[in-house]
């Protein structure tokens, strides 16, 4: 499958869970819909006001949630791609890593080094004051266990290695 319809570089993939549907975030600002089923170019969305840094699946897949560079979410529905049906601005410099916790929480990373767990659809954030070191790019934002009890971990690069950090958590609720 040929990806040439982003402008520039593609930030996150993710896929649908019926394997049907894979969803890129760009650096052009535009996430991209692919049909792998039919090997074909569905459509671009329209241009944000910034970088599209991830892309995650929630509400079971019925919404499609992105992170930009200047640290909005965007959220779209699932059978409305172009445009997006709601956004919201995070006290961050970044959305780098998005990780859906259950179908309503999930947890962001930015370069400004703080972890944050959101309840998306009361568009409550709460500042879990992670660090996982301020100016490092969060290459990963990994979660073993269930929803609501587990263990979420961060990788991050230095100079010259990358690091793994765990915080256990319980009870998030939403």
């Amino acid at each position: 499958m040929d990806l040439k319809h982003h402008e520039d570089y593609i930030s996150d993939i993710t896929v649908d869970q019926a394997k049907r549907i894979l969803l890129t975030a760009s650096g052009d600002g535009t996430m991209g819909v692919f049909n792998i089923k039919r090997r074909r170019f569905e459509l671009l969305s329209e241009y944000q006001s910034g970088d599209l840094t991830s892309v995650a699946l929630m509400k079971r897949g019925k919404k499609v949630v992105c992170g930009s560079s200047e640290g909005t979410i965007y959220i779209f529905n699932w059978n409305g791609f172009g445009a997006t049906s709601d956004r919201f601005a995070l006290k961050a410099e970044s959305i780098d890593q998005i990780l859906p916790i259950t179908d309503s929480i999930m947890c962001t990373a930015s370069t400004d080094g703080y972890i944050s767990a959101l309840v998306l659809f009361g568009n409550i954030v709460d500042n879990l004051k992670l660090n996982h070191h301020i100016g490092l790019l969060c290459l990963l934002l990994s979660l073993k266990g269930s929803g609501e009890r587990g263990h979420l971990g961060s990788a991050f690069t230095t100079t010259y290695s990358v690091l793994w950090i765990h915080w256990a958590f319980s009870a998030f609720r939403g």
